[in-house]
């Protein structure tokens, strides 16, 4: 089974209490460390690289990802900036938004030459998303990683996961589009949520954002919309997949729990870049794969929290 090498943020959530007192929890977060934890949950093998404060937090979260079995070798740690905070509030539906503490913040400071070139050699998936995109020197290490894993064979996983405040204000949400839209083409498979879609898309109609990321080596996109159907593309075409009704609590770890999930299906079967887009020809198999990443995301929507809400193998059978 092929193992899972994550790169970006790891932050603290102060998650508001769910009796809606003035009180805030401390929570282990970020999107790539999130999706590093959910692919160990369900027993795959994961690595995360990225920043963390000298501080208490960043020693909260290296606890964290070792805890729920993260290999944390790849790990660095800084005195010179304090780990990001995230404050985020939920609504009576469980919808949640944030309020970041960033820049300056201990991940935005990874360089290129924290990376080791040993981390991508045995070929694992990479996963990343645009929050390390944002400030230098984060960016040219997410791009130089991104280098890294082509270099090597490695199937790469993009996440959007726009969050609009985390990007400087003075070159408008233009300058964040054409930044993204200049990575997606690059990774096999993409994530978007349906909002983030429209918004890439602007004017223009999706067929031509379609056309942009199959020019390059994007063989899947997935797009996710809340509680209503997934879309799923590939170069033969569309399909919707049905998401079950449920009860939410919290969807911090939502598109987390989906993309390990994703992951892990195509980690199962050792799929190499070269072989999925033969792998995605199969409408069936691709729902299979799909349906378990639904399942997984809707789980972690029943639970507060980011690490603490991804489910296991065994909680995923348990409702089968």
């Amino acid at each position: 089974m092929k193992a899972l090498l994550t790169f970006g943020e790891a932050l603290i959530e102060l998650l508001q209490d769910p009796s809606g007192l003035d009180l805030y929890h401390r929570n282990a977060g970020g999107a790539p460390a999130n999706v590093a934890v959910g692919f160990a949950r369900l027993r795959g093998q994961s690595f995360f690289i990225g920043m963390l404060g000298a501080d208490d937090f960043g020693k909260f979260l290296l606890a964290q990802l070792q805890h729920y079995d993260v290999d944390t070798r790849y790990v660095r740690r800084t005195a010179a900036a304090t780990t990001t905070l995230a404050v985020v509030a939920l609504d009576a539906g469980g919808d949640r938004s944030f309020s970041f503490y960033r820049p300056p913040s201990a991940d935005l400071l990874f360089t290129a030459d924290d990376l080791d070139p040993a981390a991508f050699i045995p070929k694992p998936y990479f996963h990343f998303c645009s929050n390390s995109l944002t400030h230098e020197p984060a960016r040219s290490a997410t791009w130089r990683a991104l280098e890294l894993a082509e270099e090597n064979g490695c199937l790469t996983s993009f996440d959007v996961n726009w969050r609009p405040a985390l990007w400087p204000q003075d070159g408008g949400d233009g300058g964040a589009a054409r930044m993204i839209r200049e990575v997606m083409p690059r990774a096999h498979l993409l994530k978007f949520s349906a909002g983030e879609w429209a918004w890439l898309c602007g004017d223009a109609p999706q067929e031509a954002l379609e056309a942009h990321c199959f020019a390059g080596a994007t063989e899947l996109i997935v797009i996710t919309d809340g509680g209503q159907a997934v879309r799923t593309v590939t170069r033969k075409g569309s399909a919707y997949h049905r998401v079950p009704p449920l009860a939410v609590v919290d969807t911090t770890a939502a598109g987390d729990a989906f993309v390990a999930a994703l992951l892990r299906q195509l980690a199962c079967h050792d799929i190499e870049p070269d072989q999925l887009r033969k792998r995605l020809e199969s409408p069936t198999w691709l729902a299979v794969q799909i349906a378990f990443a639904v399942r997984c995301a809707s789980l972690a929507c029943t639970r507060y929290g980011a690490f603490s809400a991804l489910p296991t193998l065994a909680q995923y059978h348990k409702t089968e």
